[in-house]
């Protein structure tokens, strides 16, 4: 009986699960429409604020997700009373200082290496980012592995109902 439960629910969910993903769509055409009207950007002046009333004078600025959410086009959208403050840019963002000094030190010795088979392995990585300015040759996947080695921060979770320290995912002793 059980197994036959199992294969009527297992028949529903792939009966049901490609119509969700068919519910929200853009096509082809608004994605060459967005690439053209946000081709030359520029900057936004620090202090702009970003509404409801005004974002459409600003997505040539914004993502194309970002301009459908302020549409309202989909199930997901922006509060009605939203607002975005532009604020000044972080250049590499808010990495800690020993990353950044560990990225200056070691980026430029990191390498990569191409394998026999085709595959590309990263040598002489000790920190940081590994390759901060990526060139080419492998300019794609040297820029892959940065995502691949980014900066991540552990989370420690303490309560008063949790016994113990855990470190998100892990316990820690």
């Amino acid at each position: 009986m059980k197994s036959v439960v199992r294969v009527l629910m297992c028949g529903v969910l792939l009966v049901l699960l490609p119509s969700l993903g068919r519910t929200q769509t853009t096509d082809r055409s608004e994605m060459d429409q967005w690439l053209k009207a946000s081709e030359k950007q520029g900057d936004l002046p620090i202090g702009t604020k970003i509404t409801m009333s005004n974002w459409q004078q600003y997505k040539q600025f914004m993502p194309l997700g970002m301009t459908k959410l302020f549409e309202g086009q989909y199930g997901w959208k922006m509060p009605a009373g939203v607002e975005m403050d532009v604020g000044p840019s972080h250049e590499g963002g808010n990495l800690p200082k020993k990353w950044v000094e560990a990225t200056e030190k070691y980026g430029p010795q990191t390498g990569v290496e191409t394998l026999a088979n085709g595959h590309y392995v990263i040598k002489n990585y000790r920190g940081g980012t590994p390759f901060p300015n990526p060139q080419d040759p492998n300019k794609g996947w040297k820029i892959l592995a940065n995502v691949f080695y980014a900066y991540a921060p552990a989370m420690y979770i303490h309560t008063p109902t949790q016994l113990r320290h855990r470190l998100v995912g892990r316990q820690v002793r």
